[in-house]
């Protein structure tokens, strides 16, 4: 590990091989420990693309290295911008580690883009769409491909893509183009207190808009579908499948919400209990679903109103019956596909 990392930087901005050498070392080592966290998710692509981790880390963290008569640009640029002579040690391996793993997910991301023109083309009309067209208050940093609200200090965080996509699964419908989409952007951006600066990735807001699309398009022929096939399922098998379902969302969501206190246990089980209920009452001839959202969750907390379930409760309990209902599908097709 980089005892003085502040002066391992200087060092190999302004031309030290060995100072370069022991920042890529330490970079890779970085890079890597980030690319295993995602393996189980991107490991064809990695396969596909590297011969091992360390390879696909290293391939990452390329860019970061370029010079420009004789300068690390982008660590010279990154350097003065996060100002890092003011800044702790331990703040400085903080920011470093964030821009190593900005420059991994665009790795990522642009690895897709080969077998995914669609990603590229929605990336390429956010970036005209901030440095083209009118969109007051926000800003695109070019070095760690991220967007942020103008005047709200270097410093940001990174509002994680799963926080990001769930804030935007319910505007983004009636958005008609890019500049609608950047304006609701910018409204979400906003409401966080104006001493919290955050920023949003390029490439994680594209693959969002892109999956939310996708999935509008879809929703329709997905419910006609399942309808469709109730016809095939006996009622005990749609219990079964449904309470699947949930079981299997349930375990997935579990570290992201209670584990990162965004949730307590009782109102993530409630959440997924209330879920269960809407999926039931959809898809159960004896239970027909004639109830909205809020009426599910009034039952079990009363107390409730609908001003209160607005801001507090429907963003989440909507992206739960979603993606379970997605699973669901999922489910319902292997099932009958076998049967065929």
């Amino acid at each position: 590990m980089i005892s003085d990392l502040r002066d391992t930087l200087f060092r190999a901005i302004t031309g030290d091989k060995i100072s370069e050498r022991n920042l890529v070392i330490h970079c890779a080592r970085v890079a890597e420990a980030y690319v295993r966290t995602k393996a189980s998710k991107h490991d064809h692509l990695i396969q596909f693309l590297s011969a091992s981790y360390p390879d696909f880390a290293l391939d990452s963290i390329a860019d970061l290295f370029k010079r420009k008569e004789g300068v690390l640009v982008v660590f010279e640029t990154w350097y003065e911008r996060v100002g890092v002579d003011q800044l702790s040690k331990s703040d400085v391996f903080i920011q470093l580690r964030r821009l190593v793993f900005s420059s991994v997910n665009d790795h990522i991301f642009a690895s897709y883009k080969l077998m995914d023109s669609s990603l590229s083309k929605i990336i390429r009309n956010l970036k005209r769409g901030i440095t083209e067209q009118d969109v007051d208050g926000l800003e695109l940093d070019s070095i760690e491909r991220s967007i942020q609200l103008l005047d709200r200090g270097n410093i940001a965080t990174r509002i994680s893509p799963e926080l990001l996509e769930i804030r935007l699964s319910n505007r983004l419908a009636n958005a008609k183009n890019t500049l609608e989409i950047l304006q609701i952007l910018r409204s979400i951006l906003e409401e966080y207190e104006p001493d919290e600066s955050v920023k949003v990735g390029v490439t994680a807001l594209a693959t969002i808009i892109r999956k939310l699309y996708s999935s509008f398009n879809e929703i329709e022929l997905e419910q006609r579908y399942l309808h469709e096939e109730a016809v095939v399922l006996k009622e005990e098998e749609w219990s079964t499948f449904i309470n699947d379902s949930v079981r299997t969302l349930k375990m997935e969501f579990y570290k992201s919400y209670v584990v990162s206190n965004k949730l307590s246990d009782e109102l993530y089980n409630a959440y997924f209990y209330i879920t269960e209920e809407i999926l039931l009452a959809d898809y159960l001839k004896n239970r027909a679903n004639n109830q909205s959202f809020y009426e599910h969750l009034h039952k079990v907390y009363p107390k409730v109103s609908k001003e209160e379930y607005r801001s507090k409760h429907r963003v989440i309990l909507e992206y739960f019956v979603k993606n379970t209902r997605g699973e669901l599908k999922r489910r319902v097709s292997k099932k009958i596909s076998s049967a065929n």
